[in-house]
C-alpha cells in the first residue's frame, strides 16, 4: 500500500514493482496507452500503469496516460491504463517497473519482499519448473525462510 499525492488529496493505492515480463506472463487487457518495454526496465524509466478505477479515482473524465502521479518522493508519468482485473497475484491499482525501487537489492538478494511469477509455454516445460521451485524452497528451508509455493 503507497499513498500517491494529488494536488488536493493522499490516495492509498496497492502498488507492485514489477518487471517487463510480468506483462508477458499475465493478460491484461490495455484500454489507453501502452505497458512498460524491456528497454524501460532496464533503463528505470519512472513510468506507471493503473487500473480503469484507478485512473477514475486519480484523474476523472480526464485522460490519464501522460499525466504524473508522485509516490514515495518519485513522480511516475502514467504510459497505460488496463481493464479492472481481479487475479490474486497480479491485483494492483499501480504499476512500476522494478527498476524504480530506490533500492537495488532486488538485483543482488534472493530473498525478500518480492515474488515471482512463472510461465511454462508447453506442458513438457512443468516439470522443470517443478524441480527448479523444489530445489530454491529446499535451499529457503535450510535457511530457515517461508516459502509461498
Amino acid at each position: 500500500t503507497v499513498s500517491v499525492y494529488r494536488a488536493d488529496r493522499v490516495v492509498e493505492l496497492m502498488a507492485r514493482r514489477v518487471d517487463a515480463e510480468y506483462w508477458q506472463i499475465l493478460d491484461f487487457t490495455v484500454l489507453d496507452g501502452r505497458l512498460p518495454s524491456v528497454d524501460d526496465v532496464a533503463h528505470g524509466r519512472f513510468f506507471a500503469v493503473l487500473n480503469q478505477a484507478t485512473a477514475k479515482k486519480l484523474f476523472g473524465e480526464a485522460r490519464a496516460v501522460g499525466q504524473s502521479v508522485d509516490m514515495g518522493g518519485q513522480s511516475f508519468q502514467v504510459i497505460g491504463v488496463v481493464r479492472d482485473e481481479m487475479n490474486v497475484n497480479a491485483f494492483a491499482d499501480m504499476w512500476v517497473p522494478v527498476s524504480t525501487d530506490p533500492s537495488s537489492d532486488y538485483r543482488s538478494q534472493m530473498w525478500g519482499d518480492y515474488m515471482v511469477l512463472m510461465l511454462a509455454r508447453t506442458p513438457q516445460q512443468l516439470p522443470l519448473i517443478q524441480a527448479e521451485v523444489a530445489r530454491w524452497s529446499a535451499l529457503a528451508k535450510d535457511r530457515k525462510i517461508q516459502v509461498e509455493e
